[in-house]
């Protein structure tokens, strides 16, 4: 491995000091090399079986420095096995694991498990009719250094054609075999993914030594894999260029089918069957070598990243495989064991091995909770609820744990129709609920049963579900500060525009017996057609009304229905040049009008003084009304205070914390209001104001009708209208 060439690109990577080390002195696989126990194991039968095959790849692992001669034999002599690649081909493979409790692999004390990118990762960046490419490496694991401290664990023996006596060797370079070894390749591997990404803008997955390219046009997945190719080779590895495939639509990775113009995954049909017929007979079976079930496990592991909850059924094939100790020996098939078997059985016989590709922006917004009367959830605008006494009184005695999960469970079987293809994270403060999602699996056998049914609603609907804890009464704060500040989102005004455009919206579907979400091309077709021939809106506002259609459907999780529907585009046409664009301006304020409103105004009053500065104000700063008004209750944060206004000696100084212009609080507009010789002087009506009004409080509303309180919009409107009438 070239180091000057790492060093060159991971200058700022999170391994750095880690890959660097290793490419330079070699990686380490002991964690306590200088405290070895003499172990020598023999070799396995397999070894014999390919005796032709296994000899030459020792002969060429030595002539490539792979494998050196020993002087003295080593501490730890691992068994080989063979395992066929091919008809021609094998792979030797170094058993670390034996004897149990003085192996090679039970010197690692670290943590040996790592993150690989599969499936689930590629799908975050496979958008629809991208290309695809594949780059796999040769003899991978043989480019990475071992650090020579652990040479003397690395030790093997083979007995070559002609000789009497073994000949002991040790290995140099990075094992099959050895618990570290897949975490310190996926290392390299997930580096040159980055370097990739950080340097050249193109986007890979590496699963060890397969890496997958993925990018939008032929041109630049060619590019990429040019680039991809050029930087291996630059790093040190070798490719295998007979399984390089350039870029296409569709190709195997990981031994799935990726199909970006369908949009889907598949198993390949010949695996399938050959799977189904291992599922069949593993039912028949009561027990199975340690050598079968890992076997089974490889199978439903490459089947699992395409079927959506199914990982939930390999845990217990996984702790049942970890206690049985050598590839021969057997180990009973308990009752748990034989469901999940059922299970993964009853699936592959309505399973046809596509499935779309996850949409992986998140569905969040489902809530539920129990209690002891009863359940309830809430989803998207539908909700449920039973009690327990009368409608499950079966259930009633169960304990609480059980019954958070029973509503997590009713809620998948609700709304499954609206988490297909999707991604779907539910909160809950109950750990042992969260647990069972998760993990699974539960000692309680009710509860074992419900997660069957749960992860087969998951998995025949391609729905991915993941649950996380958060504290009791924490879910709900945070809810309702969601809630808050998505609200905050937008002005008062706009959200008072958007309130009536929604109660619109809602008529409409109430009429025509249509559901709100989602909706149809024909619904919305209907609902334009509502609007210019019952409301009689002009085009321009039926326009505004729309807006709500697509606000509603992205806060639900849905889609925006209106872009690229042709029918809708023929539709909005037809209606501009049935309707016009045309629109009527409203007449602005003249200061021959405010003089005949002050005409008609008693200076005595409160009301009318307040009401006649509010115009002043909006019309010397050309302001709305509703930043010189109230609307509802007062809002220090935005509404205008006494001490926003500042004698000076112009007149007086008036500082602005919200206008049009000013939504978010990032700076403030200072204006001047003059002091004239005219009967239109701001200067007069507020000390005006102020005499009638003499507040003591800074804080305190500026233009008031009454003791602390504002003056509103309601109210100015009103007013305004009265004298326009």
């Amino acid at each position: 491995m070239q180091h000057d060439s790492w060093t060159k690109y991971l200058h700022d990577h999170p391994d750095r000091e880690f890959i660097l080390d290793g490419v330079c002195f070699g990686f380490s696989i002991v964690d306590s090399p200088d405290n070895l126990t003499h172990v020598e194991c023999e070799n396995y039968k397999s070894t014999e079986s390919f005796r032709v095959q296994v000899e030459e790849q020792i002969i060429h692992e030595i002539r490539e420095g792979n494998y050196r001669v020993a002087d003295v034999k080593p501490e730890i002599v691992s068994a080989l096995g063979a395992i066929p690649k091919s008809a021609t081909k094998i792979r030797l493979i170094h058993d670390a694991s034996q004897p149990p409790g003085t192996s090679l692999n039970n010197l690692v004390h670290s943590d040996c498990s790592c993150s690989y990118m599969d499936l689930r990762e590629a799908s975050k960046y496979i958008s629809k009719g991208c290309y695809l490419a594949k780059v796999d490496l040769s003899a991978a694991y043989r480019s990475v250094p071992l650090h020579p401290s652990n040479f003397t664990a690395v030790g093997l023996k083979w007995t070559f054609t002609g000789d009497q006596n073994p000949t002991y060797l040790y290995d140099t370079k990075l094992p099959f075999g050895f618990c570290k070894s897949p975490q310190i390749f996926q290392k390299l591997s997930s580096a040159v993914c980055w370097i990739l990404w950080k340097f050249f803008r193109f986007r890979a997955i590496a699963y060890l030594d397969d890496f997958l390219l993925i990018a939008d046009t032929y041109s630049e997945c060619y590019s990429a894999l040019t680039c991809l190719l050029k930087l291996l080779r630059e790093l040190g590895f070798a490719i295998n260029w007979n399984k390089l495939v350039c870029p296409a639509q569709e190709l195997v990775f990981l031994g799935v089918l990726i199909n970006s113009v369908e949009m889907t995954f598949s198993l390949p049909e010949d695996k399938m069957c050959s799977f189904s017929e291992l599922l069949t007979n593993f039912a028949l079976k009561k027990r199975a070598t340690r050598g079968q079930l890992e076997t089974l496990l490889g199978q439903l592991t490459w089947a699992s990243q395409v079927i959506c909850g199914s990982r939930a059924f390999l845990r217990r094939i996984i702790g049942l495989k970890s206690s049985v100790v050598k590839q021969s020996h057997k180990v009973l098939l308990s009752s748990d064991f034989l469901a999940d078997i059922h299970w993964w059985l009853t699936f592959m016989r309505v399973f046809n091995g596509t499935c779309s590709i996850r949409d992986n922006r998140p569905i969040t917004s489902i809530q539920t909770d129990a209690c002891r009367e009863g359940v309830a959830g809430y989803f998207s605008g539908d909700y449920y609820y039973l009690n327990w006494c009368i409608d499950c009184p079966a259930f009633y005695d169960l304990h609480i744990n059980i019954k958070e999960f029973i509503a997590i469970l009713l809620s998948i079987c609700r709304w499954y129709q609206s988490f297909s293809d999707k991604l779907v994270i539910i909160y809950s403060d109950n750990k042992s609920a969260v647990s069972w999602i998760n993990k699974g699996t539960s000692h309680n056998s009710f509860v074992m049963s419900m997660c069957r049914l749960l992860f087969w609603i998951c998995a025949f609907n391609n729905c991915s579900l993941y649950a996380v804890y958060y504290p009791d009464g924490l879910v709900q704060e945070l809810n309702q500060k969601v809630a808050r500040l998505i609200k905050k989102a937008w002005a008062n005004s706009t959200v008072s525009t958007y309130k009536t455009h929604l109660r619109c919206y809602q008529s409409f579907c109430a009429l025509t017996n249509m559901c709100e979400l989602p909706a149809n091309s024909l619904q919305l077709q209907l609902y334009i057609v509502y609007l210019a021939n019952v409301k009689h809106l002009r085009y321009n506002s039926i326009i505004q009304y729309l807006n709500i259609v697509p606000h509603i459907h992205k806060l639900a999780g849905y889609p925006n229905p209106l872009p690229g529907d042709y029918r809708i585009e023929l539709l909005l046409r037809g209606l501009k040049r049935e309707l016009g664009v045309a629109q009527t301006p409203v007449a602005a304020i003249t200061p021959q009008m405010l003089l005949a409103i002050k005409h008609c105004l008693n200076f005595n009053l409160l009301l009318d003084t307040a009401f006649w500065c509010a115009c002043l104000i909006a019309f010397y700063v050309m302001l709305r009304p509703a930043n010189v008004t109230v609307k509802g209750i007062f809002n220090p944060d935005f509404d205008l205070q006494q001490i926003d206004l500042l004698p000076c000696s112009w007149g007086f100084l008036l500082c602005l914390r919200k206008t049009k212009t000013i939504q978010f609080r990032e700076r403030q507009l200072e204006v001047i209001l003059p002091r004239i010789n005219n009967a239109l002087c701001p200067v007069m009506a507020l000390q005006k104001l102020k005499l009638l009004n003499p507040a003591e409080d800074p804080f305190s509303p500026l233009i008031v009708v009454a003791q602390g309180r504002a003056l509103t919009y309601s109210v100015f409107s009103s007013k305004l209208q009265y004298f326009f009438r």
